[in-house]
């Protein structure tokens, strides 16, 4: 869904170029429609694409549910200076049975 969205969003700027759909024109255009993608709020991330960064997503996308004893909190994924990953809380709920 989220290829789609970021697809759509680059077609669109692509067209307001002119450059006629099919043409080397257009595919010029939407290449650089893709890699022009700013901050577009997806399903599984926030996309900002650059012809150096073809993943498109950054760390706000390593969101984990997490539940224990029976407390459900989002955790951002993060990777420390040391290059290993730990979970920062960012908030927490109960759950009630």
């Amino acid at each position: 869904f989220d290829g789609w969205l970021v697809f759509v969003d680059a077609a669109k700027r692509a067209m307001a170029t002119g450059a006629k759909p099919g043409s080397s024109e257009f595919r010029a255009a939407l290449r650089q429609a893709l890699f022009t993608t700013k901050e577009l709020a997806g399903t599984q991330g926030v996309y900002t694409y650059t012809p150096a960064d073809r993943h498109g997503v950054d760390a706000r996308a390593r969101i984990l549910v997490q539940i224990e004893d029976g407390n459900a909190g989002l955790r951002l994924l993060h990777r420390v200076p040391d290059g290993a990953l730990e979970l920062v809380e960012l908030a927490g709920q109960a759950i009630e049975p």
